[in-house]
């Protein structure tokens, strides 16, 4: 159950449309302040422009979470402002179709490094923050095979 106090956080929002920004609106509707990143900017104020219609809030950080030094900012932000993190989700797709006999190296290692690279750094630090909480729930969705 999530309580309307502390801070949500979506790694991965693009479009409006996109299973991102409709995680981090329903989390902002729930009454938790939502820490979205992305690589896009404009994008990202987009839905923080959304949410804040609402009366909620939200902080939008542009980050590559295949980056680790992009992913230790992202936390950084997300401790200075001191909440809980009650819940985080991982929702990095690039939505490149890769039939597995016809996926280059190139293609297969940019995959990689989103699915599973950028997941790992991110639940690194996330998972170090909400043991240290002694509480949160992390989203790790499987990604489809193309």
């Amino acid at each position: 159950m999530i309580s309307q106090s502390g801070s949500a956080m979506v790694v991965g929002v693009g479009p409006e449309r996109g299973l991102g920004a409709a995680l981090a609106m329903c989390f902002a509707e729930k009454g938790l302040h939502v820490f979205m990143i992305g690589r896009s900017e404009e994008k990202l104020n987009n839905i923080v422009k959304l949410i804040q219609e609402t009366g909620r809030s939200a902080t939008a950080i542009v980050a590559d979470v295949t980056v680790e030094q992009d992913v230790g900012r992202c936390f950084d932000v997300l401790r200075e402002r001191g909440d809980i993190i009650q819940v985080a989700a991982y929702n990095v797709d690039s939505n490149i179709p890769a039939p597995f006999l016809q996926t280059d190296v190139t293609t297969f290692t940019t995959l990689w490094q989103q699915n599973c690279l950028g997941a790992f750094l991110f639940a690194k630090e996330i998972v170090a923050i909400m043991q240290a909480q002694q509480q949160g729930t992390v989203f790790l969705p499987e990604q489809p095979a193309h």
